[in-house]
């Protein structure tokens, strides 16, 4: 017990760092959901899981996070697909308003952020999202119920909010029929 609960707060780095501890902490906690940082340290976060390339962007403030990290994965995106002729699946994790206790923080992410994940089919989450499924990883969790996990990350366009992000609630399919 006391040792889930040394590993536990060393990942809540997830809810209250910035800069490099903040980038370091998200690695971690991908690892411990199942996924390979396959980037090296002091280089932008790429990750292997569920078979795919994934680039990671990480932004922690004390203020509502606004778009660059964003701005940064396109400017990846495109490199690659220049390079490569082939893009990797986008994730962005936001720590917003850090600095505040976790039940006053407000939207951690500005819509035009939210939205351009959504656009470019960018999976969006929290530091606080990612901070639950690494204590229900912790806790016991599966592998199938990580690979869950893996695929409503990898799967997701926009904000993931950490229900959807357990399995706890199924999200709505916004396809179907128009008429």
């Amino acid at each position: 017990m006391r040792e889930r609960h040394d590993l536990l707060a060393a990942h809540r780095r997830l809810l209250w760092a910035e800069g490099p501890a903040f980038t370091d902490a998200v690695a971690n906690a991908f690892t411990v959901l199942g996924f390979s940082a396959t980037s090296k340290a002091g280089e932008p976060l790429v990750l292997e899981g569920e078979g795919r390339a994934v680039f990671v962007e990480c932004e922690s403030s004390k203020d509502q996070i606004v778009e660059w990290p964003y701005v940064r994965l396109q400017r990846r995106q495109e490199e690659r697909l220049l390079a490569e002729k082939q893009s990797a699946a986008g994730v962005v994790v936001v720590n917003g308003y850090r600095a505040h206790a976790l039940e006053s923080r407000g939207e951690q992410s500005t819509e035009p952020l939210r939205i351009a994940c959504e656009n470019y089919r960018y999976s969006l989450l929290t530091g606080e999202t990612l901070f639950a499924l690494v204590q229900r990883a912790l806790g016991g969790a599966g592998e199938a119920e990580l690979s869950g996990f893996r695929r409503r990350i990898l799967g997701r366009a926009g904000l993931l909010p950490r229900e959807v992000a357990l399995g706890e609630v199924e999200e709505e399919s916004d396809s179907g029929p128009i008429f």
